[in-house]
């Protein structure tokens, strides 16, 4: 039997109005007389699951660590000072217990909650991910074997809103990349911006850029990858954002998926 609801309470209403449902159909169909609108359970969707967050202290833990592949990696890039304040401003944490020398990209919002920690797996020679024999990439609530735990994410260095202070002065302005190295790494090269990432490219969506409505932004999205997020940013400016997104890569010659730091490697490549 499939009841009806009261729309107004969402309340069931009496076991004797329904339909029957079942295969064979016996053909009982009782409705309420009052004329008030009335809908089938089934049609109701379902309360959104509230988020689940980590704790500080497991945060906290991963960054106690130690090093791990990709902060090996930065000692190629930028001296000791320059990477410590990188793996701080930007919660860069550990772990070995799927892949030693794995790197957590823990993701933190502007209420400072830990929404998620995606871990990755680098090489410490080159900075590319391991992907052979398959993508080295998992999270730490399926690491730590969390039951149930709804994953709800938001930009990572999106903290870094609560922050917007440089050099002594106040900016609005945020420059967002897909890659997480590539936020840290650009947030390195040029301090002067505040650096955020998707995580992936179809996290380009209103849901992951909306605490970024009332700041100037400018998306620097991987070759081959403008069209997409123009279309995105498109929408979203006719709902009050302002987003600018960058043709700079499309106007290379790197192969499609390339990022900023292919074209900065490139560029210092035919400088010397």
């Amino acid at each position: 039997m499939v009841r009806f609801i009261k729309t107004s309470t969402l309340e069931l209403l009496d076991k004797e109005f329904g339909r029957c449902d079942r295969e064979s159909n016996c053909g009982y169909f009782r409705s309420p007389t009052d004329n008030k609108p009335i809908v089938n359970i089934k049609d109701i969707a379902s309360p959104p699951s509230l988020p689940n967050y980590h704790s500080w202290s497991e945060l906290d833990n991963t960054w106690s660590n130690g090093s791990n592949n990709f902060l090996t990696y930065l000692k190629s890039i930028f001296d000791d000072m320059t990477i410590d304040n990188l793996q701080t401003l930007y919660y860069i944490g550990s772990c070995n217990k799927k892949w030693n020398n794995a790197t957590i990209f823990w993701q933190v919002d502007t209420e400072g909650n830990v929404r998620a920690g995606k871990m990755m797996l680098y090489n410490k020679e080159i900075g590319s991910r391991v992907k052979s024999p398959y993508p080295h990439i998992s999270w730490m609530h399926k690491i730590n074997e969390y039951k149930h735990f709804n994953l709800s994410q938001c930009l990572f260095g999106l903290h870094l809103l609560n922050y917007m202070v440089i050099d002594g002065e106040e900016t609005h302005e945020v420059r967002v990349v897909e890659s997480e190295k590539t936020a840290i790494i650009m947030t390195g090269l040029m301090p002067e911006y505040i650096w955020m990432a998707t995580g992936s490219k179809s996290n380009f969506k209103e849901s992951m850029l909306a605490p970024l409505k009332s700041y100037n932004v400018v998306a620097y999205p991987d070759k081959s990858e403008f069209d997409g997020w123009s279309m995105v940013a498109d929408k979203l400016n006719e709902k009050g954002f302002n987003i600018k997104v960058s043709k700079l890569l499309e106007q290379t010659n790197l192969d499609a998926g390339a990022d900023l730091i292919d074209l900065s490697q490139q560029l210092l490549t035919e400088a010397n």
